[in-house]
């Protein structure tokens, strides 16, 4: 700043002593000093110019380098930039300066509190008594995110800060943080209503959201939208394709909490749990338990999230299965978000359904009895529960029910006893009580005011059911339809819809079959075409007499049927040494290692057959042949549920046998009038092979009604699996050409580890001992005549003989 009067004084008297001698100025020197004078004066002075507000400001680093310039910040000493400050430590060597120096301008923090590479990582992760490294590393990736994008990142597991604005997907692999895929923004009502957590899977991202608040997932856990189809896992976490797999996605868990897997029904299948890994916060791979007992499992005590992996040992497992807490699975639910304050318990929505009742200007109908409500195959057990019933029973629905009222059913196919059970229950269809055959069709209702819905099974299908009328009193009225609960004045009739009964009639269309240019599945191709089949659009097939060369029918449904000219002269045939070039087995092929191989170059005869049942099927009045294969029919698949073939003519010709079946639970099959004869000796010289499915939730039925069936040696000879339910092989009115081949023979079939295919449910181990197997096939003979009843030993070794009492117990023949 400019000198002080004092301060220049001086100065101008050093100037003049300097210039003396002795004292005195000389006289040639006066004006040197006079100049010298005002130099310094001008030098050191005040600088002219400013206005009011201005103050002096150092314009460079020489001495009384001054200027008047605006005054800027807060007062003071003024300030200086990052370059002209001084003893500034090295950019990115901060941590090795004092500690009141700071590290850099953008990092804003002192040396001594910087986050800075290398060690201080570890003394980071010290300091906040981190789990692991790759958390600190996901922190490192958020923290250069941000300085790089102005971005949060996130990473799996992580759950962001609570600050609405942009975010951007970082994965969690050590020293790759390049941001993923696009940036999205969340707003401040994000924040409010919903808590989002974000999974890393693989090379993809999937964010999952939490509930609104106050709402949580139910007790089902998991979600089958997410669920992973034909994939399982090893024990590293690793997912790779499996057919006979699917995976539930990452779920959300307690630690030290019990867990349970099941399904939807028990009666229809069950779950099998093959793995489940178990994660930690960051979700790493924490450990892994395989095939729990009891479908049961317990999380470790640092686990956060899991993945199950479950067998498919029923149709459509992965759309039903549940995971809830607990070491007892409970009624199943759907996955989905509900507020427990707001749920709707079953008490609840009986109530509901009771004031819908008492609404004033509502009535339900006159006839009880819902049509979209019946059950096929299902029976009443003693607590009133449903089971699945190889027989053509029906179940209805929770019908209304009054305490001590009487009830009436009627039907348009007479007035025979139809009705097998009756089960009561309260309004919050709790079982109450079971009763048996009502005489007359008509019964009283259990006397109490707890009394609230039936329920009734019918001995007939449900297509039979469309003309039952359920009603209150004792006389049967004219038949109305159940339309259930409605307003009498809004109510529309079916005759009040213009056009409704053109919509709502079934189109049955008959589509010829003709041979395409190679004369080779060419009625498989035709059937494959026909995908709007469904239940308002049914098909048939019309196949005119020829031979046809086909192979691997799989079936089409209930909605295309096939039908021959005549059985005789209509011949579809399969022949295993066919060496045309152009008959290839197709790409869909049932097996599909030989999928592309022309017939006769097949691995061997074992992959050869006519028809390979995955559908239900429906077949009438053809010839159906196979030679050098394994069977005409083979019927052994869980996919379909009724096969029925009508006045046809089934012949094997170097085969196994002519029918290879083996039953699943709940499956109806059915020969009726048919002919099934065996050419060569095959297996033991039995036209026909039958076998069923170990450990079975449910049993089967099977029946040749009105067949001649000739063979080599007898009619037929079975392989008990031991199923642990009853499985029906029913043979009606049934002969064969040569009363000397008329034998049945019982076996237990091997499993490839010697032992037998049952698993004693006691004791969960295969059972070695044949003789300790349940055998479920339960042989029914009615006015078929049977020559000897024989006990094979299938495969076990010498010495192991069948219990003597399974042929009185399995088989009843009555003449």
């Amino acid at each position: 700043m400019a000198k002080s009067y004092a301060q220049l004084k001086t100065d101008i008297n050093n100037k003049i002593r300097n210039k003396t001698v002795a004292g005195s100025i000389l006289k040639g020197e006066v004006s040197d000093v006079n100049t010298d004078i005002v130099d310094k004066i001008q030098e050191v002075a005040v600088p002219p110019g400013g206005i009011v507000g201005q103050v002096l400001k150092k314009t460079s680093n020489s001495d009384y380098a001054l200027a008047w310039q605006d005054e800027s910040g807060g007062g003071g000493g003024g300030s200086v930039t990052w370059d002209t400050l001084p003893g500034k430590p090295v950019i990115g060597t901060a941590a090795s300066q004092p500690a009141s120096a700071f590290a850099t301008s953008s990092q804003g923090a002192k040396a001594d509190l910087a986050i800075q590479p290398g060690a201080n990582i570890s003394r980071l992760n010290n300091d906040l008594n981190l789990a692991s490294q790759t958390y600190v590393n996901n922190k490192v990736a958020q923290i250069e995110a941000i300085a790089a994008t102005g971005m949060q990142a996130v990473y799996p597991g992580y759950e962001p800060d609570d600050i609405p604005g942009p975010y951007a997907l970082t994965p969690s692999i050590p020293g790759d943080y390049s941001l993923i895929d696009s940036t999205f923004i969340i707003t401040q009502a994000d924040w409010e209503n919903n808590f989002i957590v974000f999974f890393f899977d693989g090379v993809d991202w999937s964010i999952h959201r939490k509930p609104i608040n106050g709402f949580d997932t139910g007790k089902n856990l998991y979600n089958f939208l997410e669920a992973e189809d034909n994939t399982t896992y090893d024990g590293n976490g690793v997912a790779f394709p499996n057919v006979n797999t699917y995976s539930s996605a990452i779920i959300i868990a307690k630690p030290s909490t019990n867990y349970v897997a099941s399904v939807d029904d028990p009666a229809v299948g069950f779950v099998f749990v093959t793995l489940v890994l178990f994660y930690d916060a960051s979700m790493g791979v924490i450990s892994f338990v395989e095939n729990p007992s009891g479908n049961t499992f317990t999380t470790p005590v640092s686990c956060e999230y899991i993945r199950v992996v479950c067998g498919k040992t029923v149709s459509g497992a992965i759309n039903i299965t549940q995971i809830e807490e607990g070491s007892v699975a409970t009624e199943y639910t759907k996955f989905g978000f509900v507020n427990p304050n707001q749920r709707l318990d079953v008490e609840n929505v009986n109530r509901i359904e009771q004031k819908i009742d008492d609404t004033v200007g509502f009535v339900r109908s006159k006839n009880l009895l819902l049509l979209e409500e019946l059950e096929p195959h299902k029976v009443l057990n003693g607590s009133g529960q449903p089971v699945t019933s190889p027989d053509s029973r029906t179940l209805t629905g929770f019908l209304p029910c009054k305490p001590n009222t009487n009830y009436k059913a009627s039907a348009g196919f007479g007035a025979w006893s139809f009705i097998l059970q009756r089960a009561f229950y309260n309004k919050n269809k709790e079982f109450i009580f079971l009763g048996g055959v009502p005489a007359d069709n008509t019964w009283l209702s259990p006397a109490g005011s707890t009394v609230a819905y039936q329920r009734l099974v019918f001995v007939v299908d449900p297509i039979d059911c469309e003309t039952i009328q359920i009603e209150e009193g004792t006389v049967a009225t004219t038949y109305t339809p159940g339309t259930g609960i409605n307003k009498p004045d809004l109510r529309i009739f079916a005759n009040q819809i213009l056009g409704l009964d053109t919509v709502l009639t079934p189109t049955i269309t008959t589509v010829t079959a003709v041979q395409n240019a190679n004369n080779w599945n060419s009625i498989r191709d035709i059937c494959n075409g026909l995908v709007d089949a469904s239940e308002y659009k049914k098909y048939i097939v019309y196949v005119p007499n020829g031979t046809w060369n086909e192979t691997d029918w799989q079936g089409w449904g209930d909605h295309i049927r096939i039908i021959g000219q005549s059985r005789e002269y209509t011949i579809i045939n399969c022949d295993g040494t066919d060496t045309n070039p152009t008959h290839i087995l197709p790409s869909d092929y049932s097996m599909p290692g030989e999928a592309g191989k022309q017939i006769a170059a097949a691995s061997s005869n074992q992959v050869r057959h006519l028809l390979f049942v995955k559908k239900n099927t429906w077949i009438e009045n053809l010839t159906l042949k196979t030679k050098s294969g394994k069977y005409v029919a083979h019927i052994d698949n869980s996919l379909h549920n009724n096969v029925y073939l009508f006045n046809c003519k089934l012949i094997s010709d170097l085969c196994n046998n002519t029918v290879g079946i083996g039953v699943w639970e709940g499956q109806s099959i059915t020969f009726r009038n048919c002919i099934i004869r065996e050419l060569n000796a095959g297996v033991l010289g039995f036209p026909i092979y039958f076998h069923n499915t170990n450990n079975r939730p449910a049993g089967s039925k099977t029946m040749f009604d009105g067949c001649l069936i000739d063979g080599i040696t007898g009619i037929v000879y079975t392989q008990e699996l031991g199923s642990d339910r009853d499985d029906q092989l029913i043979f009606n009115n049934c002969t064969t050409t040569d009363p000397a081949k008329r034998q049945v023979f019982l076996g237990v079939a091997t499993d490839t580890d010697g032992k037998t295919f049952w698993t004693n449910p006691a004791t969960g181990i295969k059972a070695s001992d044949p003789q300790s197997l349940p055998y479920n096939i339960n042989l029914i003979f009615t006015n078929t005549p049977v020559s000897e009843v024989g006990l094979q030993n299938w495969g076990f070794a010498p010495g192991l003989v069948h219990r003597p009492d399974w042929a009185s117990h399995s088989i009843l023949i009555v003449s």
